[in-house]
């Protein structure tokens, strides 16, 4: 990595640190000690300045310590990895989104349950691009892998028709994928600030669809990696192919009214 591709990588895991308000006190620490590296090469510090710095880099230090202690007992990987259930509901995954894309083998606990409230968001404005398991490619593979309780066919049937009469607004657009990338991919408003994400990676043959695990990025939390996941949705996008054949249609194009990017 060049030294250019080093500062970019810095500057923004430090931007991430600010925002999620994450090793202020080191950054905070390095800030009073340039300071006074500054005031010593421009002329003598005095000794009051230097006494006052010292005291606040200790205070920094100990606040530090002990909130990293109380992390440690109150936080941990389990918080970081959850189940479906920790989501809420579809419904609440809308609201305030103006874009959602969506990337699932069959996408059936969605398009099944949910076909009406996406019907009304997109009445209302919303646009959505959608990428599910082509039926043409063999469904062998993953009729084994996915969880045992369902027929992978008939749910993936049952969702392409749910597309299908979606597709008709013109707000939604929907592309079938020949390979499963081992995870699912919800993303909510991808180019705004107020993005969110949830991976699900997919287990072997889980007895519930809900025993997967799942973890949620927000941008704020963390660009980098919020960015890392739309760019596989991006990516699963440019190598699927249209269900009608021929040339793929247009992206939806914003609605100023809504202020869509």
């Amino acid at each position: 990595m060049t030294w250019t591709g080093r500062l970019r990588r810095a500057l923004r895991r430090l931007l991430d640190d600010l925002r999620s308000v994450q090793n202020v006190e080191a950054y905070a620490i390095s800030a009073l000690a340039a300071g006074v590296t500054i005031f010593t090469i421009v002329g003598p510090p005095k000794p009051e300045l230097v006494g006052t710095v010292t005291l606040a880099c200790l205070a920094f230090l100990v606040f530090s310590t002990a909130g990293q202690r109380a992390t440690r007992h109150t936080a941990g990987i389990a918080e970081a990895l959850r189940d479906r259930d920790s989501y809420g509901t579809f419904e609440q995954l809308l609201e305030g989104a103006t874009e959602l894309w969506m990337y699932a083998p069959s996408g059936v606990n969605v398009l099944r349950r949910h076909a009406g409230d996406i019907k009304r968001w997109l009445a209302a404005g919303g646009k959505a691009r959608v990428v599910l398991h082509d039926p043409a490619a063999t469904t062998y593979s993953l009729a084994t892998q996915l969880d045992n309780n369902s027929n992978f066919g008939t749910d993936l049937s049952a969702s392409l028709d749910s597309l299908d009469k979606l597709a008709t607004s013109g707000r939604l657009e929907y592309k079938l994928l020949p390979l499963n990338p081992g995870f699912s991919l919800l993303v909510v408003n991808p180019r705004q600030r107020s993005g969110r994400l949830i991976v699900e990676f997919h287990g072997f043959q889980d007895e519930s669809i809900s025993d997967r695990m799942h973890v949620e990025i927000r941008r704020p939390e963390s660009t980098h990696w919020f960015e890392y996941w739309a760019g596989r949705f991006e990516a699963i996008w440019a190598v699927a192919r249209s269900p009608h054949g021929g040339h793929d249609a247009e992206d939806i194009a914003p609605d100023p009214s809504r202020g869509d990017p």
